[in-house]
């Protein structure tokens, strides 16, 4: 693969917020001098994320956008995603924009540090109090689950593409981001984590309580430990 970043942006209704997350994540990439692609996936949104997306991609040839007709769920849209990434490094960008520029460009100096990047927060009092407390019991309950001892598990990463391909993503939700380091953690991968520093939205606001996001979660950490207790989630 070519040497540079793919920027995987899944979008779903963030079309207030969209065009600044693009531009945020392109001005870090042109400030650090590296080859890079964004790819937009519009997950089926009902606003005008897909409208956001198609201008910003005729502003910019570094900019790819795929649509879905429907919303098949944060996972799902990165391993969509994924399949089109043509550089030797994937990373994450929120298309919320909670996530400071200078982070993004922590994230992707520190490629080089380990098999994978890890991102933890470092401001987590600027979230509401109930998302800090569904964040601690998600950690807690990983790191137990699966005999870790890593600070944040849904966080921004870089990693090699060629590794990220490998680890046979199966969520469809959020719960994506914990499976990829469960399976490459258990793999063998070195980690390093990192701060990053989160931005609150502007626009919209967090599926966190959504039904759906609740039963992908649960459905993705039975498998995963249905896969543990089986030896087949390490192979």
């Amino acid at each position: 693969m070519k040497d540079g970043i793919s920027v995987i942006m899944p979008a779903y209704n963030e079309a207030g917020n969209l065009e600044r997350a693009v531009a945020s994540a392109a001005d870090v990439c042109k400030k650090i001098h590296v080859p890079y692609e964004i790819i937009v996936i519009n997950d089926g949104s009902s606003d005008d994320t897909g409208g956001v997306a198609d201008m910003l991609a005729k502003r910019s040839s570094h900019v790819r956008v795929i649509h879905s007709r429907e919303n098949h769920g944060f996972g799902h849209a990165f391993r969509v995603g994924l399949s089109r990434a043509t550089f030797a490094y994937t990373t994450l960008f929120p298309s919320d924009n909670e996530m400071k520029e200078e982070s993004l460009s922590d994230l992707i100096s520190a490629r080089q540090r380990a098999d994978f990047i890890s991102a933890y927060m470092a401001n987590p009092l600027m979230r509401t109090m109930d998302r800090r407390i569904i964040s601690h019991v998600f950690v807690t309950i990983c790191n137990v689950l699966f005999h870790l001892d890593l600070r944040y598990y849904t966080g921004p990463f870089i990693c090699k593409t060629s590794l990220v391909k490998q680890a046979r993503l199966k969520s469809d939700g959020n719960t994506f981001l914990a499976e990829l380091r469960v399976r490459l953690i258990g793999r063998g991968a070195s980690v390093v984590e990192i701060p990053f520093v989160f931005v609150p939205r502007r626009s919209g606001t967090a599926s966190v309580f959504r039904w759906k996001t609740i039963y992908h979660t649960i459905k993705s950490l039975a498998q995963l430990v249905m896969e543990d207790v089986t030896g087949t989630l390490r192979t």
